[in-house]
């Protein structure tokens, strides 16, 4: 049994069959555009309950390369326009096998919840990793988070430890 504070690492082994899940009726996805460093910490501010969201956490884990940001990075959007979830595409943590995608914080405004944006922005996100070259995807999160843990595995994610994100060792 997990404890409720410690980190989940999963892997999903395949990108060339992901689950789509379409984007609910009256939204919609869209990328990265100036200003959403912002938009990102309000999401992440709402939905985060076990993280302190501060201005520069978003440059320290996204950096500041627009072209990155564009390519990367997906907003659900409502029918005003206004940003409701966000999910990134990301490189891997150095150390971790460079076949892998991160999927990297994943957040829906709480009033938004349960009504598949979430799924639906990590259909989008998996997509882009394959898009990008990746073979596997993975990510990290709370065991607390039982909702999202449940969702990630509807994916196809699996537990592992850690230490099965490392790159192999080339045979001798």
């Amino acid at each position: 049994m997990l404890d409720a504070g410690e980190d989940v690492v999963m892997v999903l082994d395949g990108l060339s069959q992901v689950l789509q899940c379409r984007v609910p009726p009256g939204y919609s996805l869209r990328p990265f555009k100036d200003g959403d460093d912002a938009t990102w910490a309000r999401i992440q501010s709402a939905a985060d309950l076990y993280n302190v969201i501060t201005p520069s956490l978003f440059a320290s884990q996204f950096g500041t390369c627009r072209t990155d940001l564009e390519e990367r990075q997906f907003y659900a959007v409502d029918e005003r326009g206004e940003a409701v979830g966000a999910v990134s595409a990301w490189f891997p943590e150095v150390g971790v096998d460079p076949d892998l995608g991160r999927l990297h914080w994943l957040a829906v405004s709480p009033d938004r919840q349960r009504h598949g944006i979430g799924a639906a922005l990590i259909t989008a996100a998996l997509e882009r990793m394959r898009e990008l070259g990746y073979r596997r995807a993975y990510l990290t999160t709370s065991a607390a988070r039982l909702d999202a843990l449940r969702l990630y595995e509807r994916f196809g994610f699996r537990q592992v430890s850690h230490d099965e994100l490392e790159p192999e060792a080339p045979a001798v």
